[in-house]
């Protein structure tokens, strides 16, 4: 079905509705229609996970990560494995150069299956910025044990290859690229 039904309406929560309503209005990047709404649904309910989650990703989009990072750390503090919210975090972290705290927030965020891949490109990518080969290359393949066409990760698998001189795996992950990617 394409439209909610009617009935149901008055059974949902208010704070639940204006938070569903802000998430669709992000997804259709309609950001200033949203955040009233978010910010609406906090002033009713500050523990919202919901809430604070669309806020904090908001934020990020915005570019304000320490405001992000405010509503994220708030959820966390209700959850602290909170996959979605660590997953976050790590990028809010990373936004404001705490790799320390990004690598720590990823590591909780790949313990879940959904954020398994994701998570580990990232660890990658922070280990790349540091120049720890090896440490780049186990988390760009555990990424690939899970998603096997995540592009990402072979692209750290092609940038570990040139730069520790090993021509064979740089060639491998181009050529993986290549075949997922042709355009890339």
């Amino acid at each position: 079905p394409f439209a909610s039904e009617a009935a149901a309406t008055p059974a949902i929560p208010e704070v639940d509705r204006l938070v569903f309503e802000a998430k669709e209005l992000i997804q259709g990047r309609r950001f200033d229609q949203a955040r009233p709404m978010l910010e609406t649904a906090l002033a009713r309910s500050p523990w919202h996970r919901g809430a604070l989650a669309a806020m904090g990703d908001l934020e990020h989009r915005r570019a304000r990560h320490r405001e992000g990072l405010a509503h994220v750390t708030r959820a966390l503090r209700l959850d602290t494995y909170d996959a979605e919210m660590n997953f976050l975090a790590g990028n809010l972290y990373r936004a404001l150069g705490q790799q320390a705290d990004a690598r720590d927030a990823f590591g909780w965020a790949a313990r879940s299956t959904a954020y398994r891949s994701a998570a580990n490109v990232q660890l990658a990518d922070l280990a790349l910025v540091r120049g720890d080969w090896p440490e780049a290359e186990r988390y760009a393949r555990i990424a690939l044990d899970f998603n096997r066409h995540n592009l990402s990760a072979l692209d750290v698998l092609a940038i570990v290859g040139r730069k520790t001189n090993r021509q064979a795996t740089a060639r491998e992950a181009a050529a993986a690229l290549d075949a997922l990617d042709p355009l890339h």
